[in-house]
């Protein structure tokens, strides 16, 4: 939400060898749509793998605004959903929470995240294997503060949440990314977060921690993506998945020639990623692989925002 760039969609698809048995969620859709100038969350009840497609749903009738929302699907109980959102209340910005208990067709929560205490942006969900969500976003606690990266858990599927628990020596963050192993492997209901750090000599990496124990605490952060703006590279919109069998993969827009040529706010200016980096970890993210660049744009176009990253039988999808 700090940083709002036009996005374009591209989809890519890595070769990553005879992998049998790899992991993948499927979400229900999600749109955004204007209603009285304001962007609104809506679900359309789709029947996943069907053609037919249902009537859509208000999911939270609210006069305050709700963007980049994230859901997540409860694997031990499939008609519990649960959505995060940007909300805007007043001149306050907040995260709205909304829980189903009945695959979608009706909705509880409210827009304002329970102990939110100044300025907050950019959730992103997730389920463990016990049917524990978790919460993870930015939060600025004052006009003189610098921003934090939390974790919130809830044990009854997003009813109620406990308090925020803050990941150590984050820098200044944005666009974070959690992800949860769920495989039965030795690293089941590991929680892994990804985020850029937007301060010092870590300007421009991508940073990891991770959790081992269900959320109570959290590790310092890992670079992952190399060396960033140190190198002329600004990296940013992390996401992960996790396969079958635990490995984490992690991939990027990576912005390669920082700084700008000119000011942010000039229209001429040469802004936007030129292309998308990729990387995995196999013991728990423990060891990352040196990053790599999976796509290179021409330069008469470019990619921005949160590049989304998918794992299939065969392939993984950025």
């Amino acid at each position: 939400m700090k940083n709002n760039n036009p996005t374009v969609l591209i989809i890519l698809s890595f070769l990553i060898g005879l992998i049998t048995n790899v992991h993948a969620q499927v979400s229900p859709l999600m749109r955004l749509e204007e209603v009285g100038g304001q962007q609104k969350v809506f679900r359309s009840l789709t029947k996943i793998l069907e053609e037919s497609v249902g009537s859509d749903i208000r999911v939270f009738p609210s006069d305050n605004q709700q963007s980049e929302e994230s859901i997540s699907l409860n694997p031990i109980n499939p008609v519990n959903l649960l959505i995060g959102a940007n909300t805007k209340i007043g001149t306050d910005f907040r995260q709205g929470y909304y829980y189903s208990s009945n695959n979608g067709f009706s909705w509880t929560g409210g827009d304002n995240l329970p102990d939110i205490n100044f300025n907050a942006s950019d959730p992103a969900l997730a389920f463990d294997n016990n049917g524990n969500a978790y919460f993870n976003f930015i939060e600025r606690e004052c006009d003189d503060c610098s921003y934090v990266l939390k974790v919130k858990k809830s044990t009854n599927g997003g009813m109620n949440w406990q308090p925020a628990v803050e990941i150590p020596n984050v820098g200044n963050p944005d666009k974070n990314h959690l992800a949860i192993d769920l495989s039965n492997g030795v690293y089941s209901n590991y929680i892994y977060v990804a985020y850029t750090n937007f301060t010092g000599s870590s300007l421009g990496n991508i940073q990891y921690s991770r959790s081992t124990n269900g959320g109570t605490t959290f590790s310092g952060p890992m670079n992952i993506s190399g060396n960033g703006a140190a190198n002329g590279q600004f990296s940013q919109g992390v996401n992960l998945t996790v396969g079958l069998n635990g490995e984490i993969y992690a991939s990027w827009a990576i912005q390669d020639e920082w700084p700008p040529t000119s000011e942010l706010c000039n229209p001429v200016a040469e802004w936007g990623s030129d292309a998308i980096g990729f990387t995995k970890s196999t013991n728990a993210g423990i060891n990352w692989q040196i990053p790599q660049l999976g796509y290179m744009k021409l330069k008469e176009a470019g990619i921005g925002g949160v590049i989304k990253i998918q794992t299939g039988k065969f392939h993984l999808y950025v």
